[in-house]
């Protein structure tokens, strides 16, 4: 667990009353007394009389009850325990259905579990209870974008997203990558500048940027255009070069030099495939370049998995032959 108030996570200590609160000192814990002490008495009269959370009728109470396990949730979706935050949340919504950022959290615990199809309802249910709660529309724009990999039904509430949360670089990463995928290049440069004016480090969005930029320099010479081609070829070499002067490790940027020039030299000769050639080419790396760091990833979780069932075996191995002497 982290601690409520300071957020460090060595050495933390859950309130004794409601176990549902951590802090890593006493100066802490009493700076977070005046917030926390209604949700805690409640909690402690509810185990005082051993009730069951959901056969508590006083309505003060039932909240109190539910603003606790909706800490317990957030505090355990923050420590990327994802299985207790989901216990969490279903229990504190058992209480109070209505609460939007428990509801979104419960879907998003259940996503990094990999339960898309259980988390999709609560997806749903977040944006419907607030429609203008700029998380909630965004996280169901990616689920329906990168789940459902439906990019007409993400581009609206990414849009969305970007107008309730118009510093929240995400969204724009959201909807540069959606427009893409939809083939509206101009709509996505113009959201991967925003992007890269809020994260200017965002290697990512370096990178889709000079795609998009490279799409449009070949639109420019197809349609004989060029102020177009001037501009979108000054924007490429700037995004490039500050790609590079941050990351000068990245392999992706110089191979983008090599797509740019070979867009430059086969532009004029559509014999030798048309400015669209070099960037399909590039693309398809990049798609291997991502299917291998998926599936080293997933190798890497088989791995952590197997270690770990292997060390339970170990202790209870131990505990065993313990018992035994």
């Amino acid at each position: 667990d982290t601690c409520e108030v300071c957020g460090r996570v060595a050495k933390v200590q859950v309130c004794t009353a409601c176990k549902c609160v951590a802090y890593c000192s006493r100066p802490c814990q009493k700076q977070d007394w005046s917030r926390h002490k209604n949700m805690c008495k409640a909690l402690r009269a509810m185990r005082k009389v051993k009730t069951p959370a959901a056969a508590i009728d006083d309505p003060a109470a039932r909240q109190g009850a539910a603003q606790c396990f909706f800490l317990r949730g957030a505090l355990k979706l923050r420590t990327k325990n994802y299985a207790k935050a989901v216990e969490a949340y279903e229990r504190g919504l058992a209480l109070d259905s209505t609460d939007v950022v428990a509801t979104m959290n419960l879907g998003l615990a259940l996503r990094n579990l990999g339960r898309h199809a259980d988390a999709k309802p609560y997806l749903v249910k977040a944006h419907e209870l607030d429609r203008d709660y700029g998380p909630a529309c965004h996280n169901l724009a990616e689920y329906i974008y990168e789940v459902e990999e439906n990019a007409a039904r993400a581009r609206p509430l990414y849009q969305r997203a970007t107008e309730l949360l118009p510093t929240y670089p995400t969204s724009w990463f959201g909807l540069g990558s959606t427009l893409s995928t939809l083939k509206d290049e101009d709509g996505a440069v113009v959201a991967y500048e925003r992007l890269l004016e809020l994260m200017p480090d965002n290697t990512f969005g370096r990178k889709n940027i000079c795609m998009g930029y490279l799409h449009l320099l070949c639109r420019a010479v197809d349609f004989k255009q060029p102020d177009d081609f001037r501009r979108c070829r000054a924007a490429f070499e700037r995004h490039l070069a500050e790609g590079l002067r941050r990351d000068p490790r990245n392999a992706d940027f110089p191979k983008l030099r090599i797509a740019f020039d070979n867009v430059l030299k086969i532009a004029s000769d559509p014999a030798r495939g048309g400015p669209d050639d070099a960037v399909r080419a590039y693309r398809a790396m990049r798609d291997a370049q991502r299917r291998k760091a998926d599936a080293d990833a997933h190798l890497r979780t088989i791995n952590e998995k197997i270690r770990a069932a292997e060390a339970r075996v170990a202790e209870a191995c131990a505990a065993a032959g313990s018992g035994e002497g």
